[in-house]
């Protein structure tokens, strides 16, 4: 791309504004050097990176990068061998390592199909969790060599302390010496040339022995190291010495480890910075509420409600106050002709379009709605402004031929060219017919071209070319006023007439300039009038249509939703009393047969018949329920415009769910109505009436002796059941499935085979018959005692089975 073209479209002011999002220098940079590619496959992962970002932000919370330090330098110096980096350029390795990690690890966590492209980015991170460590254990983040940085610099700095300690306070007891307090300056202790020393008073210096160190500006004050503390001092020194050489074994070695993975922390170092990048991308695309353009292979611009990025840094604080962009240039037309009058938004149409075509090959996401579509051009050329040039004496004219030279040389079909005020500087005559010139020039090398001007012979050059398309910038008649709004497929009028008239210029005046100016002219302007009226009625009645299409397919998302909820709470509810139903009918069979267990023999007999007959019921019961479910969840048909009495069976609304109406409520409004066990108050309005049954055998009334229970074949069935050799719990699950399905055929007694052995088995069948809802009573045979004979609480066999 020219290096001129992107100073036409401030391109370089877009990547500045970018810049700031980058947290590293590497990275800032970068994005200021940002070139468009050509490269479509290229453009596209550039784009989709951006994209997977801002749904990682949106659903998981910002990428963990840390601030990330420039170390190319360091790395570069620890290829030499013996090279001892400083304690702060390896804490600033280290935070570039824990910053890999935490990105590695963040991604990493994230679904494993998801993001494939940023994945891609961070396999390039490696973990270098030794060296990581190793630099966390010995430099802080002030650069401070920590005493866990080895176990002799922990002894060493012990040393010093005690050492320190020593000699502070052996200078304490000249403080507390009555001799000397006439002869010491001060009771302080300080440093100098990094030795003990107190303040004594210049007159007085000769009274203590010791070295003199240094004195006072003023030379009132002595600085002495007392004699007694001149070997403390000097064992200080010695441990002072270890502890720096000890030092610099850490940090050499430190050194060396990070010279051993230079390649590695390179990688790393690399892939943090482009996703620094990337991130920055995607916070601007947050800011500016981008979208990702889909790129297509065909010669298309679509933009929908597009801004251009400079307004919107203009406007930060009302974003809302921009008028944007809608276009469609298809690649039915290579050339798009925009006119009208000055200051009404032309030129900044003409450098949305090309900044925006500029930003997508860049992989940038662009300031527009979804649906917006661009190609992607070998080059694009902009004339645009006023680039007339004192140095080569060019007039304003000449420097726009001269440029539009340059690009005529270049251009082909892969090229998007933005001429701005095509013709301009000169003779309008000559300078139309210059233009149309140009215009077909670019249209036969099949070039994609956005002009603006003045001309009305471009105008109507434009009507009789199939390849170009007019478009006009709309201005308010009313307000004198550009409302910015590119109008496609519409030429634009000067409105000088109108707005001179507005302004107060006599009408005879008008008038003979209209006259002057031809009829034919005049016919052409009112025709364009009357297309500008037509349009703008047409566009006003899409609107219209447009938020009424919006607002019904609004309704019928929240019908749906309002119908799932509904759909789900009367499940809920169904199943909800279903089990209650079925959890009564098991309590009451088992406290029955807790209280037949508990009668006397006399009046055992009797509670058994009646609590065979009670099971009988239960499993009736229990399939009328399980049939109940499916007659609730089935549709009714309802029949319309009849009136709903009390007794009348109704569906409800939206629950498709039937009932019984009992009673209308004093409002009139409602009626309670029996669904099952329930009672619900329902708007009457939300009632209809259930058609009537065509046969007695389609809707016959559901009760309970029209069901019994699952039978078994009591002749299949047999009388004893082996569970020799099984385990406990495998057995005790045949067991139970074998009662169940002896109890269902009416057997009166059965037999358990479990063997003596260990006695096991037969003890944890005797536990499981005793705790048994169809067990009455049982016994170990008289003749095999590896055999329990079970009396169940049979439950008769249907019919057929007797």
């Amino acid at each position: 791309m020219e290096f001129l073209t992107e100073q036409a479209l401030e391109f370089d002011t877009v990547k500045e504004y970018l810049a700031q999002f980058a947290l590293s220098l590497p990275g800032k940079q970068e994005l200021k050097d940002l070139r468009p590619l050509t490269d479509r496959e290229r453009i596209e992962i550039l784009l989709t990176e951006i994209s997977e970002l801002k749904d990682i932000r949106a659903v998981h919370g910002h990428l963990p990068l840390e601030t990330l330090e420039d170390i190319r330098e360091p790395l570069r110096r620890s290829r030499v061998d013996g090279a001892i980096l400083e304690p702060l350029e390896l804490r600033q390795i280290y935070n570039v390592l824990y910053s890999g990690r935490g990105v590695k690890q963040f991604v990493d966590a994230l679904d494993a199909q998801s993001y494939p492209c940023l994945r891609k980015k961070v396999e390039s991170i490696v973990l270098i969790e030794a060296l990581e460590r190793a630099i966390a254990r010995s430099v802080d983040e002030e650069g401070a060599i920590l005493d866990s940085a080895s176990q002799k610099l922990r002894q060493i700095r012990k040393e010093l302390r005690i050492a320190r300690e020593s000699i502070q306070r052996r200078l304490q007891t000249f403080f507390q010496r009555q001799d000397y307090q006439g002869v010491l300056q001060d009771h302080v202790i300080t440093m100098r040339h990094n030795r003990y020393v107190i303040p004594v008073k210049a007159a007085s210096k000769g009274k203590i022995k010791g070295i003199v160190h240094d004195q006072s500006s003023s030379g009132m004050t002595v600085f002495i190291e007392p004699q007694e503390t001149v070997e403390l001092n000097n064992r200080l020194a010695s441990i002072e010495a270890d502890e720096k050489a000890e030092i610099r074994r850490i940090l050499l070695d430190l050194s060396g480890q990070v010279a051993e993975s230079r390649v590695e922390i390179e990688e790393t170092l690399i892939a943090l910075g482009e996703l620094d990048c990337i991130n920055a991308k995607t916070r601007l695309s947050e800011r500016w509420n981008c979208c990702q353009p889909e790129l297509c292979e065909r010669k298309q611009i679509v933009l929908q409600q597009a801004r251009h990025p400079l307004l919107l840094m203009q406007n930060e604080a009302d974003p809302s106050a921009i008028v944007p962009l809608l276009l469609r240039f298809d690649d039915d037309f290579s050339t798009l002709l925009i006119t009208g009058p000055n200051t009404g938004g032309k030129t900044v149409s003409l450098k949305t379009v090309g900044l925006l075509a500029m930003m997508t090959q860049a992989g940038l996401h662009i300031p527009a709605e979804k649906g917006s579509k661009l190609c992607v051009f070998d080059n694009i050329f902009a004339d645009i402004g006023d680039q007339q040039s004192i140095e080569q004496n060019l007039s304003t004219f000449s420097s726009h031929v001269t440029h539009i030279v340059k690009i005529l040389e270049q251009a082909n079909d892969r090229s998007l060219v933005l001429l701005d005020e095509l013709g301009a500087g000169t003779d309008p005559a000559e300078g139309a017919s210059l233009g149309i010139a140009i215009l077909e020039y670019l249209d036969a090398n099949n070039a994609k071209c956005l002009a603006t001007t003045h001309h009305d012979a471009l105008k109507s050059y434009a009507y009789t070319q199939t390849s170009t398309l007019n478009a006009c910038m709309e201005f308010d008649v009313d307000s004198l006023s550009p409302t910015y709004r590119l109008l496609v497929g519409m030429p634009g009028k000067s409105n000088a007439f109108v707005i001179a008239e507005r302004l107060g210029l006599p009408g005879h005046v008008i008038r003979r300039a209209q006259t002057l100016m031809g009829e034919d002219l005049l016919q052409v302007d009112r025709l364009i009038r009357k297309l500008t009226k037509d349009s703008e009625e047409l566009d006003r009645k899409k609107r219209e249509t447009d938020a009424k299409y919006r607002g019904i397919l609004r309704l019928e998302k929240e019908s749906d939703l309002l119908m799932r909820a509904a759909e789900k709470e009367k499940q809920r509810i169904l199943d909800t009393a279903l089990r209650q139903a079925k959890n009564i009918v098991d309590d009451a069979i088992r406290q029955s047969q807790e209280t037949v267990r508990s009668l006397p023999a006399a009046g055992r007999e009797q509670g058994r018949e009646k609590l065979k007959s009670l099971q009988r019921k239960a499993s009736e019961l229990h399939k009328a329920l399980r049939t109940t479910r499916k007659v609730v969840n089935s549709t009714p048909s309802a029949a319309k415009g009849e009136p709903v009495t009390v007794g009348a069976k109704v569906r409800m609304a939206g629950l498709e769910r039937s009932g019984s109406v009992l009673r209308f409520l004093k409002d009139g409004k409602h009626a309670e109505v029996q669904v099952g066990m329930m009672r619900l108050e329902v708007p009457v309005d939300q009632l209809s009436l259930l058609q009537q049954a065509k046969s007695s055998s389609e809707h016959r009334k559901v009760s309970i002796s029209d069901f019994s229970a699952h039978p078994g074949d009591s002749h299949t069935l047999p009388l004893e059941l082996v569970l020799v050799g099984k385990r406990i719990d495998e057995a005790l699950d045949e067991l139970n499935g074998y009662l169940d399905r002896a109890f269902l055929s009416g057997l009166p007694s059965v037999s358990i085979v479990h063997g003596i052995g260990t006695g096991k088995l037969k003890k944890a069948v005797a536990s499981f018959l005793r705790s048994h809802p169809h067990v009455l009573e049982y016994a170990l045979d008289n003749r095999n005692y590896g055999m329990t004979n079970v009396r169940l609480a049979c439950c008769s066999p249907p019919a057929n089975q007797r």
